[in-house]
C-alpha cells in the first residue's frame, strides 16, 4: 500500500511538471507518436460500465526502477514525450511505434494523470515492450473513473 502512495505522489508531482498544452486539434483516433519502422503497436478499449468512454487522453508513462534492486517505484509522464493516443468514440486507443521500455497506462483528467490499474486486478497496468509487433489490452471496463 505504501509503494501505491509513493506511486500516485510521483505521478503527480510528474505530472505537474510537464507544461506543454494538449493539442485539442488531434485526430481522435490517432496517436502522436514519431514514425519509426518495426516498433510495436499497442491497443485497448477503455469502458465505463460496459459503455466506451470516447475523447480521453490516454499515455504509455515511462516506468521509473531502482537501479540497484530493479524494483519498479513509480511511472514518470513527460507529456511533451510520451507515446500519446485519444480514445475513439467506441473508446478504443492505439498507440503505434512504441519504443523499447517498460510502460504504465496513464489517463489524462483536466490538469491530473492517473496510472490506471486493472479493472479486475487493481494492479497497476505496465507493459514491457520489446520488438513484438502486437500488444492488444482488450477491454478495460472499469465501474469508476476520474472522468467527468
Amino acid at each position: 500500500m505504501r509503494k501505491l502512495y509513493l506511486l500516485i505522489l510521483l505521478l503527480i508531482l510528474f505530472s505537474s511538471c510537464s507544461t506543454q498544452s494538449e493539442s485539442a486539434s488531434s485526430p481522435a483516433s490517432q496517436p502522436i507518436l514519431a514514425s519509426e519502422e518495426n516498433l510495436p503497436l499497442v491497443t485497448g478499449k477503455i469502458l465505463l460500465n460496459s459503455k466506451p468512454v470516447a475523447g480521453e487522453i490516454v499515455f504509455l508513462g515511462t516506468v521509473l526502477s531502482d537501479p540497484v534492486s530493479g524494483e519498479e517505484l513509480a511511472v514518470s509522464l513527460d507529456k511533451s514525450n510520451a507515446p500519446k493516443s485519444i480514445t475513439d468514440d467506441s473508446g478504443n486507443f492505439f498507440f503505434t511505434n512504441v519504443p523499447n521500455g517498460r510502460y504504465g497506462l496513464m489517463l489524462i483528467s483536466g490538469v491530473e494523470s492517473f496510472l490506471l490499474l486493472h479493472p479486475n486486478t487493481q494492479e497497476a497496468i505496465l507493459l514491457k515492450e520489446k520488438k513484438k509487433t502486437t500488444y492488444d489490452l482488450g477491454s478495460l471496463n472499469y465501474k469508476d473513473l476520474p472522468i467527468e
